[in-house]
Order: structure tokens, then sequence, then C-alpha cells
């Protein structure tokens, strides 16, 4: 399995499926968009929502073009890789912003061998029915559940 995919403008209609098929879950995504001359590199749970609010903020704010999407497997630390590659591409980091001054196809090669997938779901779901069995036992004022 490709762990990026890559999306031209034209084929962003398939990220919705990919969202879908992921409701419910704990796994999310991160992703590198072509932002204007940049690349915005970020992290969401639904990405085809998150995808068309960028699209919007950059037509509507600054007139940008929004290019191709690379999007990770869904995975459950999404966020630490985000701020994993974060501070990976520090050095091509337009200040101040979530934007890199690179190529998408410049930092591919980086983020395929420097990226970590984990699923951690099982244990995600063992600590909230934990937590659900101890706010139940909370409730009914110790009682044996």
């Amino acid at each position: 399995m490709n762990e990026l995919q890559i999306f031209d403008n034209e084929d962003f209609a398939k990220i919705k499926e990919i969202e879908n098929s992921n409701k419910g879950k704990y796994t999310g995504f991160f992703y590198v968009l072509e932002y204007g001359d940049f690349v915005k590199i970020g992290s969401t749970k639904n990405p085809y929502q998150r995808l068309m609010a960028l699209k919007r903020n950059a037509v509507n704010y600054g007139n940008l073009k929004i290019g191709r999407l690379a999007i990770s497997i869904p995975h459950t630390n999404y966020v630490e890789n985000e701020k994993h590659l974060h501070e990976y591409f520090k050095d091509k980091r337009k200040r101040g912003s979530e934007l890199f001054d690179c190529a998408l196809e410049e930092i591919i090669p980086d983020i395929l061998t420097v990226a970590e997938y984990r699923d951690d779901s099982e244990k995600i779901n063992a600590k909230a029915d934990m937590f659900l069995q101890g706010m139940k036992r909370f409730v009914m004022g110790g009682a044996n559940l």
C-alpha cells in the first residue's frame, strides 16, 4: 500500500470517499497541499472538509491557486507526524505559518522516509472503555456494574 496518495485538483472528489471510509475511527491523515507558490503541511480527520475550507480561504483571501494534494494513509499518530514534518522542514518554513517554500515533489521523498504510521486504535478504544466504565461507576455512586 502506498503511504501517500497524490490527487490532482480535478480528482479532489475522491478524497470525500477516503474521508467517508474513515468516519467513526480514531485515525486521521496528514496532508501536503500545493498552496499558491508554497506547500502547506497539516493534519485532519476530515481531509475533504479541510481541503474545501483551505480552497475557499485561498480564493477568498489570497486569490491563490490550489494545486495537487498528497494525503497519507489513515493512522492514529497523524498529528505527531504533522509536527514531525514541520520540524523536519523548518528551514523551508515561511515564517509564522504552516507554509513551506518548496515544491511538492521536492519533499515527497523525505516524507516517505520520515513519517511513521501507527494504528493504536485498539489501545485508544480500551482507554475510552475504561474511562466510560469509571464514569458509570462514579455516576452510580460506586455501585458495581
